[in-house]
Order: C-alpha cells, then sequence, then structure tokens
C-alpha cells in the first residue's frame, strides 16, 4: 500500500511501503540523535578562529592520560580561558575609550546631535558644493548640491571600533582628503 514519497537523499524517488518509510523514519531518527550528540559537544565553528568550544569546561580526559598530563591539559585550558576573558575586556575597554575620544573631539553638543541623528557632515576642502555625511556601520555619502552622487565604504581592519573608523575618517577629511579616496571603496550612484 503506498503511503509517500522516498526521504533519504540518494534513495530513489517514488512510492514507498509503509514498512520502507518506518524504516526511512528510523533513518532520519538516527541522523537526528547524531547531530544532537555532535552538537551537544559545545563546539561551533567561530569563523576566521576555527572550530571554539563553547563551554569553559576542558575538553574530556583520554583513557591513557596520566594525572600529571591530565593537571597540565587542565592548566593549559584555564589559561586559554582566562586569556580569551582578558581579551573580551580590553576589546570592551577600546570601545569604550574610542567613543570618549570621539566625544571629546566633537564636543558634547555635536556628539549629541551625532548620537540623535547618528550622522556627521562634512564640506570638503578640495571640491566646492560637494557634503559628506558620515554614519555609524554604514558608507559614507558624497552628496553634490542636495543629490547623493557616490558612497565611500571605509572598513575598519582587525575589528577596531565604530568610533575609531569614524575618527579615521575625519582625520582624512581633514588632512588629506584624496587619500580617503584611494583607500575606499567606490559605488557611484546613477
Amino acid at each position: 500500500m503506498p503511503v509517500g514519497h522516498c526521504l533519504r537523499p540518494g534513495a530513489g524517488h517514488g512510492i514507498i511501503t509503509a514498512f520502507d518509510f518506518n524504516r526511512e523514519f528510523d533513518y532520519i531518527h538516527d541522523q537526528m540523535a547524531a547531530n544532537r550528540n555532535y552538537f551537544a559537544t559545545g563546539f561551533v565553528w567561530a569563523g576566521r578562529s576555527g572550530w571554539s568550544n563553547t563551554t569553559n569546561a576542558p575538553p574530556t580526559e583520554t583513557p591513557t592520560e596520566t594525572p600529571e598530563e591530565r593537571e597540565a591539559r587542565e592548566a593549559e585550558w584555564r589559561a586559554l580561558v582566562e586569556t580569551r576573558d582578558r581579551r573580551r575586556e580590553e576589546a570592551r575597554g577600546a570601545a569604550e575609550r574610542a567613543e570618549e575620544l570621539l566625544k571629546a573631539r566633537l564636543g558634547r553638543h555635536r556628539y549629541k546631535l551625532f548620537q540623535v541623528t547618528r550622522a556627521l557632515t562634512r564640506k570638503s576642502l578640495l571640491w566646492p558644493g560637494i557634503m559628506y555625511v558620515i554614519r555609524r556601520d554604514a558608507k559614507v555619502q558624497v552628496i553634490d548640491r542636495g543629490h547623493v552622487k557616490t558612497e565611500l565604504c571605509v572598513i575598519s581592519g582587525h575589528g577596531e571600533p565604530e568610533a575609531d573608523r569614524i575618527m579615521s575618517i575625519l582625520d582624512l577629511l581633514e588632512t588629506d582628503e584624496a587619500k580617503l579616496w584611494e583607500m575606499a571603496n567606490v559605488f557611484p550612484h546613477a
């Protein structure tokens, strides 16, 4: 008696019996259980840094491991966890320091305006009528007489805080505007 279509990839297509359906269901159930056990280990893909253990627990011991080896492995694991935590704190502190520097550079009034509008504007020193609009986490818009003519994509490298990127753009606009155009990716508008 026909029940449904084959579920397992590569098993072929067509009508299957209730017995075959139960076999396919058992196959899928086994695959889900294997995935559940696999993902329960706490290891996830962490991008550039490769596989990462999301738990703070050291890897499980091996059967042939001596107590000294186990202690050394756990000490190494604790050192790695402490290093990771310290780097996270440093990164948090760097973002806060960068925001304070941006606030000091803009002044209290302009910084509050920047928080509300999420944009800074600067006139071009090279071309009359050109205005730059700098936004957080967005491209720099180049406006000519009220119309967006192009956008400049300036990416901060190595995970610098966004406030550092904004200050770098401001530095380039004030000192060497042509260099900003050289280093940015340009996206012209029609």
